[in-house]
């Protein structure tokens, strides 16, 4: 199962108490589903089609709490590739339709006005939840952080990225298909977007997943680092060999001072030592920057050779 999957089938589990949360929710769910042609209205009846079973589901139950009435449900069998069904939740009858067309505040176009039916945070945590379910979907977080909703609706993109941004969302928005998608890409907003639906198990699971990933990206820069401070060292090192056998071979170690020639004599013994084990070596009366330096002395010796 993708992780959308999990993330839709735990917040269709979750049904608003208050019927206002309730329409809000059922608002989005129809705002989604209409500019792809799966709603069906006219005077006498209302159908909502989806191929989607939790959708299905979730659009039976509001419809059913909001109106008090059982819908209609039937159920054919796609003829296409995928074999798939296609479901349809229906609701008939003059005084339903009108009952939902004034309930949901349709306009002439059956549109959704969505800010007159959405105004307190908890209708527009209801409103996301609905419209995750029926048109967003998220990459696997082991792979990417990419959570998306898409619309093919001016008003439906307006009402998203208002609510969106009333709770600080960055969202961006591109187009795709000649629909706008609006997307999150930032690790804490997934969470807080998923913390907003009440996708509370599906956000543990994601911030595990960041978890893990964040220590195994902190192992690496240090590993990474590491690596990267022991080619420096070799490489000094080196050079300080090629200079110090450059010296021997012009002027010999035995016409050096004795504190150079003793750490010269060091460093040709032991090539892979760093500065604070040759110091180590040369025992309490110098330190690591004393070493450092008398080898700095060497190569300007080396250099004037050179």
């Amino acid at each position: 199962m993708s992780f959308s999957s999990k993330i839709k089938n735990e917040a269709a589990v979750e049904i608003p108490k208050a019927r206002h949360c309730r329409i809000a929710e059922l608002a989005a769910i129809y705002s989604g589903l209409k500019p792809q042609g799966r709603v069906r209205i006219s005077k006498k009846i209302i159908i909502f089609k989806t191929e989607n079973l939790t959708v299905a589901n979730k659009s039976y139950i509001l419809l059913r709490k909001v109106f008090h009435t059982a819908p209609e449900v039937m159920v054919r069998h796609h003829r296409g590739a995928k074999g798939s069904n296609v479901y349809m939740i229906a609701l008939s009858g003059e005084d339903i339709v009108e009952s939902f067309t004034k309930t949901m505040k349709l306009k002439p176009d059956y549109d959704i006005s969505c800010g007159k039916l959405i105004q307190s945070e908890c209708c527009k945590r209801a409103f996301l939840r609905g419209a995750f379910l029926v048109s967003g979907s998220m990459i696997d977080p082991n792979k990417s952080y990419h959570l998306e909703i898409v619309s093919q609706n001016s008003g439906y993109t307006e009402a998203l990225k208002r609510i969106m941004g009333a709770f600080d969302f960055d969202v961006r928005i591109t187009t795709r298909k000649k629909a706008e998608v609006l997307y999150i890409k930032e690790g804490t907003q997934i969470s807080d977007f998923l913390n907003y639906i009440q996708a509370y198990k599906c956000m543990l699971d994601f911030e595990n997943v960041r978890i893990v990933k964040g220590v195994r990206n902190n192992i690496n820069r240090g590993v990474n680092c590491e690596t990267a401070n022991i080619s420096r060292i070799v490489s000094a090192a080196q050079k300080q060999r090629e200079d110090i056998l450059l010296i021997k071979q012009k002027m010999g170690l035995q016409n050096l001072s004795p504190g150079l020639r003793q750490i010269a004599e060091l460093r040709l013994n032991y090539p892979e030592a760093s500065l604070q084990e040759l110091a180590d070596l040369l025992g309490p009366n110098i330190s690591k920057s004393g070493v450092n330096h008398r080898l700095r002395r060497l190569s300007e010796i080396a250099k004037n050779y050179k």
